[in-house]
Order: C-alpha cells, then sequence, then structure tokens
C-alpha cells in the first residue's frame, strides 16, 4: 500500500541519528542527523516494502523545537486515517445544503443518510473522503476507545460497495473547537465566493504545527478524546499521552497523528486576512516565487555556509534559520500591499 503510516523509533547519540520501524525492526538506517536518516528510512521503505509514499510516525515523539514546544501545552494531536483518501458515491446526499459545486465541500447540516464509499485500502483501519474530509475510523480502533470515550460522539456505520472484514464508522460530533490564527505566525485561508464557506486557518511557515485551537475552548484538563472542526466537518481530537497509549497497536495501523497548538484568547489574531479564493490564489503564486528567490539568496549567506560545518546542526534548522528572516516579509497582508486586493468582511474573524 503506498503512503502507509508506519511507527517508528529513534535514537540521538553524540555523532549519529538512527532510525527504524517498530513493525520491522531490522529496517534500521543512522545518519549524521535526523534529515538524512530519514532520507534513509524512505529509501529503505521504498526498497524492501515497496512504498515510496511511506508516512512516519514515531514513538516517543521526536524532539521539538523551544518555540514549537511553547504552544504544546497540554499536548494534543488530530488523529485521521493518513494518507488513506477515499471516493464517496454521493457526498450530496449527506448533507441539508448538498456539496458546493465550486469547493466541492459539504454544506449544511449533517443528514441521516450513510456514508457510502467505493473501497478502502487494505490494511489501514481509518480514512477520509476526498474533498469533504469526512473521516471515519475502523470497528476495531473504536474498541480501543472507552466507553466514556465513545459515547463523546456519534459513530455512524459506513456503507461499503467494495469489499472488507472491517467494519467503518463515521465520526460526528455536534460540538467541535474551532481553529484560529496566532498573533506572530503566518496563517492563511480564503473563502468560497459560492457557498461562503471559510476554508480551516492553517499555519504556513516556521513551525511543524499546523493547526490552533484555542485554551478557552479545549479547557484546563481536556478530555482524552475531543472534537476539532475542520471546516464543516469535526476531525478527532485526542491528548498526546491517550494515543502514545494507543499508537503501535495493530487496529491503529494507518492512523496518523498530528500536533495542534493551543494558544492562549489573547494570542489569537482577530485582525488575520481572509481573502476569496481567487485573490488567495493570486497571492500564493506571487508568495512562492518570492519564497524561491529569497531561500535561494540566504542558502548562500555566510549564516548558512557556518550552520552547513556545524556538524550539530540540521536541515531543519537551516530552514526553520531561513523562516525567521523571510517570513514576515511574505505575509498575505504585507505582500497585498502592493496589489490592494479587498480583504473580506472582518467580521467573519474568529471572536
Amino acid at each position: 500500500m503506498e503512503g502507509g503510516v508506519y511507527v517508528c523509533g529513534w535514537k540521538r547519540g553524540r555523532t549519529k541519528y538512527a532510525l527504524w520501524l517498530q513493525s520491522h525492526p531490522q529496517i534500521k538506517v543512522e545518519g549524521q542527523n535526523y534529515n538524512e536518516a530519514h532520507e534513509a528510512l524512505s529509501k529503505a521503505v521504498c526498497l524492501q516494502l515497496g512504498d515510496g509514499e511511506a508516512v512516519f510516525e514515531f514513538d516517543p515523539p521526536l524532539p521539538k523545537s523551544a518555540i514549537e514546544r511553547k504552544y504544546l501545552n497540554p499536548e494534543i494531536v488530530i488523529v485521521s486515517g493518513g494518507n488513506t483518501a477515499c471516493d464517496a458515491t454521493d457526498v450530496g446526499v449527506l448533507f441539508t445544503q448538498g456539496v458546493c459545486k465550486k469547493c466541492h465541500r459539504p454544506v449544511g447540516e449533517r443528514t441521516a443518510e450513510p456514508l457510502v464509499i467505493k473501497s478502502i485500502e487494505p490494511g489501514s483501519h481509518g480514512g477520509f473522503i476526498s474533498h469533504s474530509h469526512i473521516v471515519f475510523y475502523s470497528g476495531g480502533f473504536l474498541n480501543l476507545l472507552t466507553a466514556q470515550e465513545q459515547n463523546r460522539f456519534e459513530w455512524r456505520k459506513v456503507m461499503l460497495e467494495g469489499r472488507s472484514k472491517k467494519v467503518f464508522y463515521e465520526f460526528i460530533a455536534e460540538k467541535a473547537i474551532p481553529l484560529v490564527p496566532v498573533k506572530g505566525l503566518i496563517f492563511q485561508t480564503w473563502i468560497c465566493g459560492t457557498c461562503n464557506q471559510q476554508m480551516p486557518w492553517m499555519h504556513y511557515g516556521i513551525l511543524k504545527i499546523s493547526h490552533f485551537v484555542s485554551s478557552r475552548d479545549l479547557s484546563a484538563r481536556p478530555p482524552s478524546c475531543f472534537a476539532v472542526r475542520m471546516g464543516n466537518v469535526p476531525e478527532l481530537g485526542i491528548t498526546r499521552v491517550r494515543w502514545r497509549a494507543l499508537v503501535g497497536r495493530p487496529e491503529t495501523k494507518g492512523l496518523l497523528a498530528n500536533d495542534i497548538g493551543v494558544v492562549l484568547p489573547s494570542e489569537i489574531d482577530r485582525d488575520a486576512p481572509v481573502y476569496t479564493e481567487e485573490v488567495w490564489r493570486k497571492l500564493s503564486e506571487e508568495k512562492n516565487n518570492r519564497w524561491n528567490i529569497l531561500r535561494d539568496r540566504w542558502l548562500k549567506s555566510p549564516e548558512v555556509e557556518a550552520m552547513r560545518k556545524n556538524p550539530r546542526r540540521t536541515f531543519n534548522d537551516i530552514y526553520e534559520f531561513i523562516h525567521s528572516k523571510v517570513d514576515k516579509q511574505l505575509a498575505f497582508r504585507k505582500l497585498n500591499k502592493e496589489f490592494g486586493y479587498p480583504e473580506w468582511d472582518r467580521r467573519r474573524q474568529p471572536s
């Protein structure tokens, strides 16, 4: 299966990084730094397991940078079906206002109709529907959750057109925590001009954390399982402690956890710009062009050359340094001062 999720172990020595698959401990590689070892592991999995698009989940998690640790308190993750994208027979009947013809995202409330999918990759215990991002999990994974955890949500049985020994359930939640943009970080989103839905806030830049929530919505001691709002559909959030108790079990095969940042209400960027899809695409293209120019310029700088010669510095260190120098120049609002594209109504900003 291409795009499989593999649970990995790691060890950092004085001069080398070692990575290995926990399910195939004979697949073990070393590198002078993490990126070199990661590349070697990707090649080994491709050659020995035939998966050229492998995704790695590390247990215990890899070390975080100081700025990332600031936002990982408490430590929570979104658990999804990794790269297992599936097609549904008719997403339109699943929502009261159907599916937007332009952005292909569901509109309205969830109906009583069951999700029907054409097929799913064998071996995976979860997945999502292309475009709409409806998520579902296997009955085996549900059995790992306590009765209290299961009862927080609705788990609606999925109908399969293809053959599968597993039974799958759609994840449905009445209440879900919204995503927020953060002051001082670069976030992007856009509004569909047809259905007026806003795409989920996503961070682009220095951190490996893509999504953030407010501590006010999460509570000081979050439950072990909760729902996070991704546009018009929920995704499953789990505390890192709870996920570590589950990861590596056969019933979590194919599932992937991604960190969610947590910020104080005062750290929410309530003035973050929102644009239409057309404007967003124009600004994205301009940003990418300028990033390539600035990145190449900094890669030739004396500062980066010195970092390259330092064996303790990694590829990630170099790119974090470059991002710290150029991200503010590439913020959409700063770029837009040159073009003057209109922003979306401020009343749609998070409250």
